[in-house]
């Protein structure tokens, strides 16, 4: 009975941990075997991790490659396709010397609210230069490098690592300067934008994720469902009520005078007639 007892303990301990290990690989992005000791982002140390809260700043280029396969702008052989160009492009930008590039990427099935919150579907790319001298110091360019014709399904479909690479190789390579991308000055920018500055650009991933089936008309009717509600909360939130003596208006209230403000005023009337009285003393005096 000890015998069986143990044989069966032992199964279960090795079941276990064989389920646990194919978990893991499971979970293990595919991305990360293409880009071997490139670091992975995630929503909440992106910023640390690139150290761009660091003060003061560095001179830096990162590269942020956004891949995944639910998430995925178009089929799944899109990402695959753009995966693998990556892969070579990865190696090209290890290899280069200038400006010190920094290689990280983004699985956006495991971290959907960070892709959204940077208005970014997989496969893209997130080009960060920090220049602490410049105007803006962190400048974020986003690079959409998927086809945008999302109604031409034979596109997509022709979408090989070959043709990949052809839309890739020009960016890493540099013959497509960086400079042709649009600066990221939208008001979700995490460091410029009115909004993103007060963090509400992870609120607006979250809602992007998980309502982002809804039309966009759909979008600002909610939003402006929320202001309501916001307003009638704060209406029908209980005032302090003001008692009768802080209803009491003072003297000269009306004309913008304070109690310190009349018993100054007070003391200079009761010094100016004491000087006038002296006055009349002394003249009778003489």
């Amino acid at each position: 009975m000890k015998a069986s007892a143990y044989l069966a303990a032992t199964a279960a301990t090795f079941l276990s941990g064989a389920l646990a290990q194919e978990a893991a690989a499971a979970a293990q992005s595919p991305i990360t075997e293409l880009l071997p000791g490139a670091q992975v982002l995630t929503l909440d140390t992106w910023m640390t991790q690139l150290e761009l809260l660091k003060q003061p700043l560095q001179n830096q280029v990162h590269w942020i490659y956004l891949s995944g396969r639910e998430q995925c702008n178009g089929t799944q052989n899109v990402c695959e396709s753009f995966d693998d160009a990556m892969a070579k492009g990865y190696h090209v930008l290890q290899a280069q010397g200038h400006g010190q590039p920094q290689f990280s990427y983004i699985d956006c099935d495991d971290e959907p609210i960070l892709c959204h919150s940077w208005l970014l579907k997989p496969p893209a790319i997130m080009h960060i230069t920090v220049d602490p001298a410049a105007e803006i110091p962190i400048l974020l360019r986003p690079m959409r490098i998927a086809p945008s014709n999302k109604t031409d399904d034979d596109l997509y479909a022709r979408m090989t690592p070959t043709e990949a690479r052809k839309r890739l190789s020009p960016i890493i390579n540099g013959a497509r300067p960086v400079t042709d991308f649009h600066i990221w000055d939208g008001l979700m920018n995490p460091f410029t934008g009115h909004l993103g500055k007060l963090g509400l650009n992870v609120p607006w991933g979250w809602w992007t994720y998980n309502f982002g089936w809804l039309p966009i008309s759909w979008h600002a009717f909610c939003m402006i469902l929320l202001v309501f509600c916001r307003y009638m909360v704060w209406q029908l939130t209980p005032k302090q009520k003001q008692s009768a003596a802080e209803m009491v208006m003072n003297p000269g209230a009306k004309l913008g005078f304070n109690d310190d403000d009349m018993a100054a005023e007070g003391e200079e009337g009761e010094e100016g007639e004491e000087g006038v009285g002296g006055e009349k003393e002394a003249k009778k005096d003489q």
